[in-house]
């Protein structure tokens, strides 16, 4: 319950409806009132939305539609207690944010925590690896935004655990439980992103590996059952909407523009460049390793993971490899506005399986050396990085790459805030509303130190302390030498449409 209260603290303006979300909802609403795949009874209502397609004279999402059909569940609930003309576009997008993509992100954190278990990762090192992921990375947003990444981060570490990590159950000679639980997961992975797909597949491919080696090659059955509804449900909405199974809506945008980019490479993936490698991995605003550097012990993970289970190690290598080749390769791959690597979100759950290793080796280790301080305090640098973005503005603009200085800091003195629960329930946009956020990180570093405390004495618990400050005092001292990217007159533009927005809400 608490988790669920932090991940839903905060969230956009009202007057900021992205395209992205607005989409998704469109087919929900089309879906429910007018018994369509065709959103134009949506676009009637809601007006035009950036991210769509078009075929034989009707508009559809330019999304895969598996998000929109898990919404559609919420919103027809949702309708039995209310006509269509009781919402507004706003209030949909917020009812997706908070009862469907909350409750799979919670979903996500229980999967996570079993896998580790599995692991026997020690608990209080696997709820801490858990909560780094959830509040300390980019995931922390997109559990609260009604985007497919993370409904596709969770789906898959579903399909990991019941596939390919849960000890395998039952005694029928065809059907095993895990693995058709495991397709399900992947056929929903698939049917929520296009670019899910290949990780699915990899996913599945594994898993049934795993069915064959271990003589159970008749379970294979219950992956394939499993995954087919999805399937075959993928290839009639194609067919519905655009005429053939396989025809995608990426072969009918309206934006020429969009159009355009997904005409280069593979759906607008080529070649990795070196401007967006050095972008998704190392920049102020996007980079990985900067946003959330706690995922700086991936490699040693890998390592030990591969040492411990082979078949788990290459299904989270194969898949982390495969976004971050997406990643490198697409023209966007900043992700609009945003914050952290958004591209990169549908793995990061399964990231956190080796990083949950490295933590545990490096703390447990009979060597205290200040190492074990420092992965600490790489995890703290995320959770606090993250939060603060999160509370005063989680979109931000490709162009602010120094997100602290160019909009954060000056915002926060501003006291022009995106809503949150203190001032839904209270009034006033000052800093004061961000008290229960600042509380909730305390709790957490606290709680994280007791852990290095519980694995060590005094003399090492205050040399790993030094060690987790060090990492954030770095940090930010790395952050105050780079200059701002805006000059005053963006940092006035912005100012400005931020109270808009802030008015748009007051109505």
């Amino acid at each position: 319950m608490l988790l669920a209260l932090w991940l839903s603290y905060s969230w956009m303006f009202d007057g900021v409806t992205v395209p992205n979300e607005r989409s998704r909802v469109y087919l929900a609403v089309s879906l429910v009132d007018c018994g369509s795949v065709s959103i134009d009874c949506a676009v009637e209502r809601f007006g035009p939305v950036n991210d769509w397609a078009r075929h034989e004279g009707h508009y559809y999402t330019d999304k895969a539609p598996g998000s929109s059909l898990l919404a559609a569940g919420v919103y027809a609930v949702a309708r039995v207690f209310s006509a269509p003309e009781d919402w507004s576009i706003e209030g949909l997008i917020n009812l997706e944010r908070r009862f469907l993509m909350i409750p799979i992100s919670l979903l996500g954190a229980l999967l996570l925590l079993r896998t580790l278990a599995v692991l026997k990762i020690p608990r209080p090192i696997a709820v801490g690896s858990v909560l780094a992921w959830l509040v300390g990375t980019t995931a922390l947003h997109y559990s609260g935004a009604f985007y497919g990444h993370q409904i596709v981060a969770v789906s898959l570490l579903a399909a990991v655990y019941w596939g390919i990590v849960r000890p395998p159950g039952g005694h029928r000679r065809w059907f095993e439980g895990g693995l058709f639980l495991g397709g399900v997961a992947c056929g929903v992975a698939g049917l929520v992103e296009y670019q899910a797909i290949p990780l699915a597949l990899v996913v599945a491919c594994i898993a049934a590996y795993r069915a064959f080696r271990d003589g159970r090659a008749a379970h294979i059955a219950a992956l394939v059952v499993g995954a087919a509804p999805f399937a075959a449900l993928f290839l009639a909405y194609n067919a519905l909407a655009f005429g053939g199974p396989l025809e995608l809506s990426y072969g009918h945008l309206v934006s020429a523009a969009i159009q355009e980019s997904h005409t280069r490479g593979i759906g607008g993936v080529g070649l990795p460049r070196w401007d967006a490698i050095h972008g998704v991995l190392f920049s102020l605003h996007r980079g990985l390793l900067v946003t959330s550097p706690v995922f700086l012990l991936l490699p040693l993970g890998f390592v030990l993971l591969w040492r411990r289970n082979r078949l788990l190690a290459a299904v989270v290598g194969t898949s982390i490899g495969l976004n971050l080749l997406v990643a490198f390769g697409a023209d966007a791959w900043f992700g609009g506005w945003s914050f952290g690597p958004r591209l990169l979100v549908p793995t990061l759950g399964l990231a956190m399986v080796p990083v949950a290793l490295s933590l545990a080796a490096v703390t447990e280790h009979r060597r205290k050396t200040l190492l074990g301080g420092v992965v600490w305090g790489a995890l703290a640098v995320g959770v606090c990085y993250n939060q603060i973005v999160q509370a005063v503005f989680p979109e931000l603009p490709e162009n602010a790459v120094n997100p602290l200085r160019d909009v954060i800091f000056p915002m926060l003195a501003d006291s022009q805030l995106v809503p949150n629960t203190s001032s839904a329930l209270f009034g006033g946009r000052s800093a004061l509303s961000l008290t229960p956020v600042v509380v909730g990180c305390v709790a957490l570093l606290v709680w994280f130190a007791r852990i290095l405390q519980r694995e060590a004495g005094l003399r090492v618990w205050v040399k790993w302390s030094f060690g987790a400050v060090l990492l954030p005092v770095v940090f930010g001292g790395y952050v105050a030498l780079q200059q701002p990217s805006w000059n005053d007159g963006q940092r006035a533009s912005w100012s400005r449409l931020i109270d808009q927005w802030q008015e748009y809400e007051a109505r």
